[in-house]
């Protein structure tokens, strides 16, 4: 697979956000330190920080860009 057929499906439909499935499972076992590596455009980061405010935690996020 190409570079460029790569880049179209990983923005197509067809991709999984696991922002949701990640958030929920913090939430799940009542995480209160969530740390997020490769934040990039904050999709996930965001999810988490919802998840984190249910359950009274915090999220540290780091990227290097």
């Amino acid at each position: 697979m190409s570079k460029k057929e790569s880049l179209r499906k990983l923005h197509s439909k067809e991709t999984i956000f696991f922002g949701e499935f990640i958030g929920t499972y913090c939430k799940f076992t009542h995480s209160k330190t969530i740390v997020e590596i490769g934040v990039q455009h904050g999709k996930t980061t965001n999810e988490l920080c919802k998840a984190a405010k249910l359950t009274g935690g915090k999220v540290y996020g780091y990227d290097f860009f």
